[in-house]
């Protein structure tokens, strides 16, 4: 039985690596992204195409790509330190839902249902190490960028970020 269990696993494993494991999905998705650059920030309009470049590498296998629809750039939240506390935090969401409500409708007729990056110094006023922050299942993200200027890093928090917004990490069905 043990041979018989064997070989059966060993067939299976060599069935299985027969698909590469890195195949493109069939169907894409595009989700329209909106960037605010707060003004404090240390990030600029240039390194937008960048960011969504390193984002729709990451996403590829899942079938998921980034189209850039706008860049906001000089933006102010609340005091203007880009250090966002709470209720900045909020106000940036409701802002960015407002912003991704207004997006034009695609050649298919719908309404888009885009996703918007923020920008910031902090994303969490009261703890500089926290990079990112998000929700689950809202599409808005708050990222701050990377303090070595490594645009694979402000990127990796990025897709850290939109995991939650996605709820891949959630605890809601």
């Amino acid at each position: 039985k043990s041979l018989i269990l064997t070989i059966t696993f060993t067939v299976l494993a060599c069935a299985f690596l027969l698909e590469p494991v890195n195949a493109a999905p069939k169907e894409i998705i595009e989700i329209p992204v909106i960037v605010n650059i707060h003004d404090k920030a240390n990030f600029n309009s240039n390194q937008v195409k960048d960011l969504i470049d390193r984002l729709n590498k990451i996403f590829k296998p899942a079938g998921i790509k980034f189209v850039h629809a706008k860049t906001n750039t000089g933006v102010k939240v609340g005091n203007g330190d880009g250090k966002l506390d709470r209720g900045e935090r909020n106000n940036a969401r409701k802002e960015g839902y407002k912003e991704i409500k207004g997006l034009k409708q695609n050649k298919n007729k719908r309404k888009y249902k885009g996703v918007k990056i923020n920008i910031c110094v902090e994303p969490v006023d009261d703890d500089p190490n926290i990079v990112g922050q998000a929700l689950h299942r809202s599409r808005v993200v708050l990222v701050s960028p990377d303090k070595g200027n490594d645009p694979n890093k402000t990127a990796a928090t990025a897709g850290h970020e939109f995991g939650h917004a996605m709820t891949i990490c959630g605890n809601k069905a």
